[in-house]
């Protein structure tokens, strides 16, 4: 990656962080497992922009509106119903969703309004049939709403809790298809102050969050369900949203290449100022479909079907230009095409561009001679329906003339590959809110308040430490257990059977890795009540620990049968025959170490012999 002078650059970070939970949907009683079984039916929309209550249209309103697309929502069994078709009112707050917020929000040592009130924030994407996603401000920072970090405290400036967005399934031409099943599921969402310095800070803050709302058990785990927006700003530069980051440990990558990108941008600026570079006229565009009806390529026969032109645009003293790296894996010429794909188009062909590839040499001198290129300009073109290629190429030149000014506003969507980001839409203003009218405001009381206070989780942090200090567990296994999906029932079953906490802590954190790893058993179908009945009785005395992986493997592949079931079919091997397989693999695996030997005996008589009984055997052989 490329080093930046942050602080020289005047670097400015805020993250915003969106956590699903594992509630239910937010204002309806769909599940919200995402399991999408049995498709029902869809239905199309097209969705038209509403002022907000200043009476005026955001921006991003607008410019989705005018990409003039209709909205296809597929339907899945138990998963939305009237609420999500926006065809019935929401129906009263998810009590435990709210419940969770207010604790996060107290955790967070934020200042919970007196009454909450739900708002209507315009989504005019089709992520929403409504038009609007609903959320509320559960909580607004203080002096002590900060988190702690070794490269600087950050401030946390609000919490709100909202409606997740439906998910996109595909995209066809005009049409992009939705899936329901998604949207209404409820996210906390929590915005740090601009406060992060470095790309590594916002790594290091990003974790610390991320741990903490780990804390709660109603949290969705798995990928996608918590997401990142970024927003950067430079001196010279603006402020850009970059929505739905994923991937933790790219962030600094992500973070790199947009500052470097910003720069880039105010760089070519004052280079075409230097030029004295002129505003370019939409009457610059040229219809230049007969240039390419006949042409051979087969890119441009294929894209030219049906009503399909070509338009053209000549860029005096451009040549070269499109060529230039905005940041790491991206040019110019792919900034500007995404501009145009905002509104439908595949992409642009330029001069700039390997034009053999497309087999479209012979066709570009002909335009060039047509438009009268000179050697140092640049020609492109957009092939497209012709209203929709007049936008997109409308669209680049309005971007061109925007590097006259520098760096736009935006809201960016992420390449998690690259770490780079792509145009969306313009950045959204205050003119998306209005109240929402069909759900009734909350009050919070000190009733309210200290009921929910004194139901605040232990941090993870705190399990660790009582992990460690009263389990006796080390370290390694205590931060693999903190990442497991397998931590709060360890700690259930840890509290119940203290005594084989550790047998309970490496049955979750390696056994259960190398049955799904080494043998590919699906470890889903093992439940709570069966691990609860096998340390009960390892407890007990009735089995031992050598014998739980075979108990595993058998519950897994015979799922109807009890851990007695499986006992019964197992029979206990002599010292004498454990000695004679040691001593057949020893004579077989003559260059092996006694520890590879003792990992062959048991995996040979899993769940008939000790381990220790082993381990002494085998050391006993390579003694001799």
């Amino acid at each position: 990656m490329v080093s930046h002078d942050y602080k020289k650059l005047n670097f400015k970070c805020g993250l915003e962080f969106h956590q699903a939970l594992d509630t239910g949907k937010l204002f309806c009683s769909c599940s919200s497992k995402l399991s999408e079984e049995l498709f029902v039916t869809s239905v199309e929309r097209r969705l038209r922009p509403v002022a907000g209550e200043t009476g005026n249209v955001d921006p991003a309103v607008l410019f989705e509106s005018f990409r003039d697309r209709s909205f296809v929502y597929n339907i899945y069994a138990g998963e939305s119903c009237l609420v999500e078709l926006d065809c019935e009112p929401p129906h009263p707050v998810n009590a435990l969703a709210f419940d969770v917020s207010l604790k996060i929000a107290l955790m967070l040592n934020l200042d919970i309004p007196h009454e909450i009130f739900f708002m209507r924030k315009t989504v005019n994407d089709g992520s929403a049939t409504s038009g609007f996603q609903r959320t509320a401000l559960i909580g607004t920072g203080n002096m002590n709403s900060i988190i702690k970090s070794s490269f600087g405290d950050v401030h946390i400036e609000n919490m709100s809790l909202e409606e997740d967005a439906s998910k996109i399934e595909k995209r066809e031409g005009a049409k992009v298809y939705y899936s329901l099943s998604r949207l209404g599921i409820p996210l906390v969402e929590i915005g740090t102050a601009p406060e992060i310095k470095t790309p590594e800070h916002a790594l290091d803050i990003a974790k610390i969050i991320g741990t903490f709302l780990r804390s709660f058990n109603e949290i969705k785990r798995g990928i996608g369900t918590i997401r990142q927006d970024v927003n950067i700003s430079i001196a010279g530069g603006e402020r850009i949203e970059v929505k739905g980051w994923q991937d933790l440990n790219k962030l600094p990558r992500l973070i790199e290449n947009e500052v470097s990108r910003q720069i880039f941008l105010i760089e070519f600026k004052n280079y075409l100022v230097e030029k004295n570079f002129t505003e370019l006229k939409t009457n610059s565009v040229c219809d230049v479909t007969d240039i390419f009806k006949t042409s051979k390529s087969k890119l441009v026969s294929r894209m030219l079907s049906g009503d399909s032109v070509v338009l053209s645009l000549k860029l005096e003293n451009f040549s070269e230009q499109l060529k230039r790296d905005v940041c790491v894996g991206k040019t110019f010429g792919k900034e500007l095409a995404e501009y145009a794909m905002a509104y439908g188009v595949k992409g642009m062909i330029h001069s700039d561009e390997d034009l053999s590839k497309y087999g479209l040499e012979t066709e570009f001198k002909t335009l060039s001679k047509y438009l009268d290129a000179k050697k140092n300009d640049l020609v492109l073109i957009i092939i497209e329906s012709e209203s929709v290629a007049k936008k997109a190429i409308n669209s680049v030149i309005d971007r061109i003339n925007y590097c006259l000014v520098g760096v736009p506003k935006e809201t960016r969507v992420p390449n998690h590959v690259l770490a780079t980001t792509s145009y969306a839409r313009p950045l959204p203003g205050s003119d998306r809110m209005y109240p929402e009218t069909d759900v009734a405001s909350i009050v919070i009381d000190s009733i309210t308040l200290n009921k929910i206070s004194k139901m605040l989780p232990e941090t993870l942090d705190a399990k660790r430490q009582r992990f460690e200090a009263n389990l006796g567990i080390n370290v390694e296994l205590v931060n693999a257990l903190i990442s497991s999906k397998y931590l709060y029932l360890f700690d259930i079953l840890s509290s119940k059977y203290a005594p084989v906490a550790k047998e309970i802590a490496n049955c979750f954190v390696n056994t259960l890795f190398d049955l799904k790893s080494r043998e590919n058993l699906d470890i889903a179908l093992l439940d709570d009540i069966f691990f609860d009945e096998l340390f009960s009785l390892l407890i007990k005395q009735k089995i031992k620990k050598a014998i739980i992986p075979y108990i595993l493997s058998e519950k897994i592949k015979t799922p109807n049968k009890t851990i007695l079931d499986i006992l019964s079919g197992v029979e206990t091997v002599s010292d004498v025959e454990v000695l004679s397989v040691i001593k057949k693999l020893i004579s077989e695996n003559k260059d092996v170490s006694k520890n590879a030997i003792m990992g062959m005996v048991m995996a040979k008589l899993r769940g008939k012999v000790d381990g220790k009984v082993v381990s002494d055997l085998v050391l006993k052989q390579f003694q001799n």
